[in-house]
């Protein structure tokens, strides 16, 4: 009976195998936490799921200056501008096929209602390592931008990929 080949990984770059950020990396920095939460997080034997953190921050900054930060931090794509493809290396024999993992981070922006009472945009960020969504928004009336972010780490990736490093 012949044995199947063991899928092995190599990460493309070694950051990928750090640690995620917390969610603080996104805060907006002329802002205050409003109310934040944590919740959904487990750990199944020793695989760990990352748990979601759920921020509201608001700053007296204008939305402009606040969603100029986001785009720049994310590296945001226009509305309607594809976020971008999965980039997969792999080769192989009949023992062992390793795939070589990239970091190819994927964002998106959606605009909000186009209205004269409010801006408002949204925004997610797609990483092997975390993912965060985003919304910002602004009453043209308002004194205070407010800013949603719901960042989760992947800690299962992390947990699956140890086992099944691939030596350089």
């Amino acid at each position: 009976m012949q044995k199947q080949p063991v899928v092995r990984f190599q990460p493309e770059n070694p950051q990928l195998l750090a640690e995620p950020p917390s969610w603080e990396e996104w805060k907006y920095p002329n802002s205050q936490l409003h109310s934040s939460g944590t919740g959904g997080g487990r750990t199944m034997g020793e695989l760990q799921f990352g748990s979601t953190d759920k921020i509201a921050l608001k700053s007296p900054d204008d939305f402009d200056k606040v969603w100029s930060f986001y785009q720049e931090k994310c590296k945001l794509l226009p509305p309607g501008v594809g976020g971008g493809s999965i980039r997969v290396e792999a080769w192989g024999n009949d023992k062992q096929f390793v795939m070589k993992l990239f970091d190819d981070i994927q964002t998106g922006t959606l605009l909000g209602p186009e209205h004269e009472n409010v801006k408002a945009r949204g925004f997610v960020v797609h990483s092997l390592r975390y993912q965060l969504c985003g919304f910002v928004y602004r009453p043209t009336a308002g004194e205070e931008t407010i800013i949603f972010l719901f960042y989760r780490p992947n800690k299962e990736f992390l947990g699956l990929l140890k086992d099944r490093l691939a030596d350089e």
